[in-house]
């Protein structure tokens, strides 16, 4: 069951049992007699001596007292009227997880142990708590999960050019995911995922039912929430758990402007299909560059908040591909986001490999005797590297998740060469 009260009124038993469940996922790990060190702004402690909750305050650097560790009740009238502004927006049973989760292809669910502040009140889900779905989910479509103040919590969807506003008046947009290309009841077999190949020394990601169904239809590794999420742009990106960094699912399109950096039905930018400049950068909405080289390529992740991404973060955001092929055909640039059999990693990227290179970072350079033109902003003394990741679609058996090429100036620039931005996590509080 869910329901909410208002702090800043008197409290019964019901809100000092509430808010205390609320307030232990704040200071499970910031209690006890001795003051935190370091301290910092708007830090949290469980002052176990004097038995009174503490907030760090920005303006004076002292701590100020909140709340009564025995009942959970203000400390005086001028605590009871700001601590509904004091507490964060979202309180998780665990901090280190989104609080919706993915229960079926198509269905979520608000976590057991999950308290959502809107207003001056705090939503409870005592019990994991069914997130209301629309009829028709549209594969390639980003949603948004909002909590009601009755308590309820619906999805509705979330593109970028049109971000989601409030289902009903209060409500609170808490996180949101990304409905993938893999659609629901997809197998290893009809998806096209290799089964085999996988040895001690590299090869296939093994796939089983239970991984293609992470991705399935809903993808799993998108969810976030308020607390955990991309420190940039989040339409479209998924969450790689083992390095800690949100990766884009799809290829930058030359108008990300309007579309962003990552979306499903989109032309793929490259030299020959030239970007929009951003307008941080000068441009007006229309005027594009002249090619996609690093230079551009780091003009455009910045202006989505994002970064270009590195040689561990691709190995393994792209691990799950079947390695070792590329698309082939024309020498051109793909026309679009789509799906591939056998090019989806294990964390829902298409396309991940054998499409086009992946401008990747950090550029690094090393000593030279002479200036190199290029930049048309200043010249390079030394010799430019910048990487590539995953290959293209001419390469062959040489493309796969630990394709690399680290041989190219900083302003190289072709038809195969695109761009697939990284972003990094951001775990705290709001």
């Amino acid at each position: 069951m869910q329901h909410s009260y208002s702090i800043p009124n008197q409290a019964g038993a019901a809100f000092r049992a509430d808010l205390n469940n609320a307030l232990t996922a704040i200071v499970s790990n910031n209690s006890g007699a001795t003051e935190p060190n370091p301290s910092h702004a708007f830090q949290w402690w469980a002052d176990t001596t004097s038995g009174i909750l503490k907030q760090r305050n920005a303006t004076n650097n002292e701590w100020v007292e909140i709340l009564r560790l025995s009942d959970g009740l203000p400390v005086n009238a001028v605590a009871r009227a700001e601590v509904a502004f004091a507490l964060p927006a979202l309180v998780k049973a665990d901090p280190s997880q989104p609080c919706i989760v993915k229960t079926s292809a198509t269905t979520l669910a608000i976590k057991a142990g999950t308290h959502v502040k809107i207003g001056n009140a705090y939503v409870s889900f005592t019990v994991q708590t069914a997130v209301s779905m629309p009829a028709v989910l549209t594969p390639g479509e980003d949603y948004a999960v909002f909590v009601h103040p009755d308590g309820t919590a619906s999805a509705v969807a979330d593109p970028y050019f049109d971000p989601a506003e409030a289902p009903v008046p209060g409500a609170l947009k808490i996180g949101g995911f990304h409905y993938g290309l893999v659609a629901p009841g997809t197998t290893p077999a009809s998806g096209g995922f290799a089964t085999t190949g996988f040895t001690n020394s590299g090869g296939n990601y093994p796939w089983t039912q239970a991984r293609v169904d992470r991705i399935a239809g809903i993808n799993a590794f998108s969810i976030w929430d308020l607390t955990h999420r991309s420190k940039g742009e989040q339409h479209g990106f998924s969450f790689d758990p083992q390095q800690k960094v949100w990766i884009a699912i799809y290829f930058c399109s030359p108008d990300h402007i309007t579309n962003g950096i990552s979306r499903y039905n989109t032309p793929v930018t490259s030299k020959t299909v030239p970007p929009k400049i951003p307008p941080e950068y000068g441009g007006d909405g229309v005027i594009t560059y002249g090619r996609l080289t690093a230079y551009e390529a780091l003009e455009i992740v910045a202006s989505h908040g994002c970064r270009l991404i590195n040689q561990t973060e691709f190995a393994s955001a792209a691990f799950g591909v079947t390695e070792g092929q590329s698309l082939g055909g024309a020498a051109s640039t793909i026309p679009a986001t789509k799906r591939e059999p056998g090019y989806t990693s294990r964390i829902g990227l298409e396309q991940a490999t054998g499409h086009i290179w992946i401008i990747g970072g950090p550029l690094t350079s090393v000593g030279g005797s002479a200036l190199t033109a290029g930049s048309n902003r200043g010249n390079v003394l030394g010799t430019s590297g910048i990487p590539w990741f995953g290959g293209a679609r001419g390469e062959g058996t040489s493309s796969g998740s630990r394709a690399s090429a680290w041989n190219l100036s900083f302003w190289n620039s072709d038809w195969d060469v695109g761009l697939r931005a990284a972003c990094d996590h951001y775990q705290g509080a709001y």
